[in-house]
C-alpha cells in the first residue's frame, strides 16, 4: 500500500523547451530506505524552423495609376480634339459716319472680347499647359485685296489668357489661380504645373485698332490649348 501511494504521488511533467532530450531519476520514500523507484523519459525536440516568440510578416501592395490630361467635352489623343469649334464674332464694327475724321475712318468702334469656359479640366501628374496662336499677327484677313499699308491693316492683334486653379510644378499645397498668357505680340506661351483639376477659362482680349483702318473681309485666327503630362 505504501508503494502505491508513492507512485500515485508521482507527477508527470513535460517541458516545452527545445532539445528536451532524455531525462531520468529515482524516487525515495521518507523512511530512509535504500531502495527507490527509478524513472526515465524521452521526448522529441521542438521542430522550430523559422519560428520565434514574435513573428512579423510584410506584404507590399503595388498598383499603377496612368497619367492623363482631360478637358470636358474634348476628345483625347493626337488625332482627336474639339471639333466644329468656330466662335462667331459677328460683325466687327468700324467707324464710317459722315462726320468721321480721315484718321478715324474705318477704325474699330471698340474692343472685342471672347469667353471660352470648360466646366472641368486638368491633369493627374506634373504637366505643361500651352497656349498658341496659328499666326502671331492675330486675326488675319487672308483675302484683303490691295490697300495703302500706311493707312490700313489686314490683321487684328489679340491676347489670350488661360486660367485655372492649380499649383506650380512639384508643389504640394492648396491650389490658387494659375495663368498662361499669350500677349498680343506673342505667338505662344506655356507653364508647368503640378496635378490639378478645376474649371478652365480662356479669355480672348481683342484691343481696339484705332491707328489704322481695317480692310474689309473675314478675319480669322486659331487658338490651340494643349495639356500634356510630363
Amino acid at each position: 500500500m505504501k508503494t502505491i501511494l508513492l507512485l500515485g504521488a508521482s507527477a508527470l511533467m513535460m517541458g516545452t523547451a527545445a532539445n528536451a532530450g532524455t531525462n531520468g531519476g529515482t524516487f525515495y520514500d521518507g523512511d530512509g530506505s535504500s531502495y527507490g523507484v527509478s524513472w526515465n523519459s524521452s521526448t522529441w525536440d521542438d521542430f522550430n524552423d523559422d519560428a520565434a516568440s514574435t513573428v512579423n510578416a510584410q506584404f507590399t501592395l503595388h498598383g499603377t495609376v496612368n497619367k492623363y490630361c482631360a478637358v470636358a467635352g474634348v476628345d483625347g489623343g493626337v488625332s482627336n480634339g474639339l471639333q466644329n469649334s468656330t466662335v462667331d464674332l459677328g460683325t466687327i464694327g468700324v467707324n464710317v459716319g459722315d462726320d468721321t475724321a480721315a484718321n478715324q475712318l474705318f477704325t474699330m468702334t471698340g474692343p472685342a472680347h471672347v469667353n471660352i469656359d470648360s466646366a472641368a479640366a486638368g491633369c493627374n501628374y506634373n504637366n505643361t499647359v500651352t497656349l498658341s496662336k496659328d499666326d502671331i499677327r492675330g486675326l488675319v484677313n487672308t483675302n484683303p485685296g490691295g490697300y495703302d499699308s500706311s493707312q490700313f491693316q489686314a490683321n487684328i492683334p489679340y491676347e489670350v489668357v488661360a486660367s485655372f486653379t492649380g499649383v506650380p510644378i512639384n508643389t504640394v499645397g492648396a491650389g490658387s489661380t494659375q495663368t498662361v498668357d499669350v500677349a498680343t505680340n506673342a505667338n505662344s506661351a506655356s507653364g508647368q504645373f503640378g496635378a490639378w483639376r478645376s474649371p478652365l477659362h480662356l479669355d480672348v482680349n481683342i484691343p481696339q485698332v484705332s491707328s489704322n483702318g481695317l480692310v474689309a473681309g473675314t478675319y480669322q485666327g486659331t487658338v490651340t490649348l494643349t495639356l500634356a503630362t510630363l
